[in-house]
């Protein structure tokens, strides 16, 4: 690889969660065993979304290429087993509600990340639900529109409106995998006429006739 043809080296961001214990242990072996790797704590100053409420219990790491001369090439960067907590310093809060972030979509106008409480009234269901949408305004103009309070607000809140809905869809999509997948283990029966029994793994509840056709099929391990 000539000079002039070398590339800039790269940083990549990692989100971690603290109970993220395969993650971190991952960020340790690189950063000890792996010479190639110059990996690092970025401190949350430095993350523009870090007074965000969903970074609570996370913390932010760095891992920086570097130009390896003797095999003309570029080395460490991106940390194998981590693109699923990779992070974008790119992301800003959204103007109204400081658990939704915002930057520029990769094909123009912007995306939008993060949750909403929603309240779903299931305790099974988290009363956030996520949240992942593009709108076309760019993060100049709704800055200005929330700003401003104008019509283009409005717009905005419509679609944030839809892509609520589309998370609430994706809790219960989710929920459900969860009952097709259990085995149904402990099972706990109620007593009551419509609703007989239950599934401490998983949450689920069987109603009188699906309780008939199902239940011996499943591990009944006491009674409420």
């Amino acid at each position: 690889m000539s000079f002039n043809n070398r590339r800039k080296p790269r940083t990549y961001t990692y989100r971690i969660h603290l109970d993220d214990s395969k993650a971190l242990r991952t960020i340790r072996v690189y950063d000890a065993l792996h010479d190639d790797y110059l990996i690092s704590t970025l401190h949350r100053s430095r993350v523009p979304t870090a007074k965000n409420g969903r970074h609570f219990g996370y913390v932010f790491y760095q891992s920086k290429e570097q130009y390896d001369y003797n095999r003309d090439e570029m080395i460490g960067g991106a940390i194998p087993g981590l693109g699923d907590r990779r992070y974008s310093l790119e992301w800003e809060t959204f103007p109204s509600d400081s658990s939704l972030e915002m930057k520029p979509a990769s094909k123009g106008g912007t995306r939008i990340k993060g949750e909403r409480f929603l309240g779903t009234g299931d305790p099974r269901l988290s009363d956030y639900v996520p949240i992942d949408t593009v709108v076309p305004q760019t993060p100049t103009e709704i800055r200005a529109a929330y700003r401003d309070e104008t019509d283009v607000m409005d717009e905005i809140e419509t679609e944030l409106h839809w892509a609520e809905q589309d998370g609430f869809d994706q809790l219960i999509a989710e929920q459900w995998e969860g009952f097709q997948n259990c085995s149904h283990g402990h099972v706990i029966e109620t007593g009551n006429k419509w609703e007989p029994a239950y599934c401490e793994d998983c949450g689920y509840n069987w109603e009188r006739d699906g309780w008939e056709r199902e239940k011996d099929d499943v591990t009944v391990v006491g009674e409420a």
